[in-house]
């Protein structure tokens, strides 16, 4: 398992400020969203070959990208959210990525059979460029209980569709990140890691998630890929120092489990 850091981190930083400060801390990868890089660069070309100059100026390479949500709340809106996920689809393929994070839309107001049809039909997109979706969990969102997972994968392909488990979002939603791993081995595509005091986020290693055990438990899952750190530094905090004892926590527990096999 490789430590990446998300620019939701430092929300409210240009995507260029926001690389810079990510570097400081000492990170090798970054976790952007595709909306962010387009808003930097315009869409299209232009917004892989911008992204392509930060990433060498600041040397970073990208461990994952997120697109927008697919919140349609009815058939006659989904169209357009469709088109929106493959037109992001394209950019992070352009980017080199063989997959994307997707949100859905909030809880009480999207029909689960709306974002089923929209799932279906962007990753039967992404399946012909050789893509995944990874299908991103967030409180309040029509995908937060470990119900909500079960009744979307049981319905869409494994190969083309896995889990961006966002623990720091099943912690305020009542979920134990373990469950995801012992339920859902094999399909977690993606992980994101913050800490809370209640839904108060705070340093890695100083709140109630407990995630040494959500490690070990990915990492008995099979889980092998990247460990995004995210969350947005809390006011008060100075970035850099928050961002890099995040990333020195999570890397030495990386460390210990590989010294311990």
């Amino acid at each position: 398992m490789r430590v990446s850091c998300s620019t939701i981190c430092l929300g409210g930083r240009s995507l260029a400020d926001a690389l810079r400060e990510i570097r400081a801390a000492g990170y090798a990868a970054v976790d952007v969203s595709c909306t962010q890089i387009e808003e930097a660069f315009g869409p299209g070309e232009d917004a892989a070959r911008g992204l392509a100059e930060l990433q060498s100026r600041h040397a970073l390479m990208i461990s994952s990208v997120t697109g927008a949500p697919l919140a349609a709340e009815s058939a006659k809106d989904m169209a357009s959210g469709v088109q929106y996920a493959c037109r992001h689809l394209r950019l992070a393929r352009r980017m080199g990525l063989t997959s994307i994070s997707l949100p859905a839309g909030h809880r009480k107001r999207q029909d689960f059979d709306v974002l089923l049809a929209a799932l279906r039909e962007v990753a039967s997109y992404a399946a012909r460029l050789g893509m995944q979706i990874h299908l991103a969990n967030r409180r309040d969102s029509r995908i937060e209980q470990l119900e909500d997972l079960r009744h979307a994968l049981g319905a869409l392909a494994r190969d083309t569709v896995q889990i961006a488990a966002d623990c720091g979002e099943f912690h305020c939603a009542a979920v134990n990140p373990c469950h995801v791993f012992r339920e859902f081995s094999g399909r977690v595509g993606l992980i994101r890691l913050s800490d809370h005091i209640g839904r108060r986020l705070v340093q890695a290693g100083h709140g109630e998630t407990n995630i040494p055990a959500v490690v070990e438990m990915a990492a008995r899952s099979g889980y092998d890929g990247w460990l995004v750190v995210s969350g947005e530094v809390p006011p008060g905090e100075d970035p850099v120092s928050f961002l890099r004892a995040s990333r020195e926590f999570l890397e030495q527990l990386v460390a210990g489990l590989s010294s311990s096999r």
